[in-house]
């Protein structure tokens, strides 16, 4: 039986979900061990990043900066089967 499988990856502005906003968010799916699609965007998240969370992430404020303020919604993946999460 062949297996889907949906990997999220999300960055943010820090490490409290309560002060901190989303920067990144990476989409890849995967089925029968390939990878069959993937999305990838920047976020403005109308805030500064930490020099810290910059060195960790590679992402500088100069790219957020010109990022759109809300998520992109082009080009999102055309997969959306999700058979297994992993948390």
């Amino acid at each position: 039986m062949s297996e889907t499988l949906t990997f999220i990856d999300i960055e943010t502005t820090g490490f409290s979900p309560r002060l901190n906003r989303i920067t990144e968010i990476g989409i890849v799916v995967v089925a029968n061990d390939q990878i069959v699609d993937e999305y990838q965007t920047l976020v403005n998240p109308q805030q500064p990043i930490s020099y810290y969370v910059s060195e960790l992430t590679g992402i500088t404020q100069a790219d957020i900066d010109n990022a759109p303020r809300y998520l992109a919604k082009s080009n999102p993946p055309s997969v959306h089967t999700v058979t297994k999460v992993y948390l």
